[in-house]
């Protein structure tokens, strides 16, 4: 909508500017062109457009979705643009503004009045080849880009328990690789769920998994990342944390497993350890908690990948 918005009041710009230099007639037809455009906007909360001249002062402005930015277009008409945005706004957005002088148009998104909008800046070109003003159109899109971080989040996320996929899981554990810090993955197998499976039914199954994802929650720090990376098995990343640290944690995620598991059936979880640092990559790191915890079945006791 932003773009068919932009190319509309650049159309009537133009005319208004010809029209200026002749007939009454046709100015005033283009003025009541630009009250229909002006009406238009009304109806549209979100949008909203500023017409700026060479010293960035405004000549024009409409658009209830303007208040939504912080501004209040019966106020706008002559003032300098600078005057009239938080600073924190102006900072980002001068320098694009003076880019368009140059004849450069620009698209960014910029935060104000714990709002997000996106904007839209183009060069209003003179009769002599440069820019005589500037056109910022803008929308809010606060709603639109929180349902999209939403739809982002569903696709990061484990139908069943609700906890991270591993996609999620190797991104964050990409970005704590990338990062001047450490930290510490565990694998966490289920041990003997499939007789879980065998004797009560899928349902019960299902129901375990849920109840084991909520356990190893409850076994982390918030700031931890909890995934399920396969159908009983789930990954941890720990980070910032040392290797003794984690064998804690480990052990503690052990016993709350084992606290969730049906009465009369043996089962638990078993954990592997390894170093998440230096020039490992998400797959090799994955790989040796992998080796950890199959080691650790066959010892039956913690292994730490080396």
């Amino acid at each position: 909508m932003l773009a068919a918005l932009v190319a509309a009041l650049l159309g009537l710009l133009v005319v208004l500017a010809l029209v200026s230099l002749r007939s009454g007639a046709r100015a005033k037809a283009a003025e009541e062109r630009l009250q229909r455009y002006r009406a238009a906007l009304d109806h549209l909360p979100d949008a909203g457009f500023v017409v700026l001249d060479r010293s960035l002062r405004i000549e024009l402005a409409s658009g209830r979705g303007l208040a939504q930015f912080g501004l209040r277009p019966a106020a706008l008409s002559g003032r300098r643009l600078r005057d009239r945005l938080a600073p924190e706004a102006w900072t980002v957005l001068e320098p694009v503004l003076h880019s368009a002088l140059e004849g450069t148009e620009s698209r960014l998104h910029l935060p104000s009045g714990g709002r997000d909008h996106a904007l839209h800046v183009v060069p209003l070109a003179g009769a002599h080849g440069r820019a005589d003003g500037v056109l910022v159109a803008l929308q809010d899109v606060t709603e639109r880009r929180r349902r999209e971080r939403g739809l982002s989040e569903l696709a990061s996320r484990d139908g069943l328990t609700g906890l991270w996929n591993r996609r999620r899981l190797e991104h964050e554990l990409g970005r704590v690789l990338a990062g001047p810090g450490a930290g510490v993955l565990l694998f966490v197998d289920l041990d003997a769920f499939k007789a879980v499976n065998d004797t009560l039914g899928h349902d019960a199954g299902d129901e375990l998994l849920r109840r084991a994802a909520r356990a190893l929650e409850s076994s982390v720090r918030r700031s931890d990342v909890v995934a399920r990376v396969g159908g009983d098995e789930f990954a941890v990343l720990l980070p910032a944390m040392t290797d003794r640290e984690a064998r804690a944690v480990a052990d503690k995620i052990s016993a709350a497993v084992r606290s969730v598991w049906p009465p009369g059936l043996a089962g638990g979880a078993s954990v592997g350890v390894a170093r998440a640092e230096g020039s490992s990559t998400p797959a090799s790191v994955l790989a040796a908690a992998d080796r950890a915890m199959y080691s650790l079945k066959r010892s039956g006791k913690m292994a730490k990948a080396s």
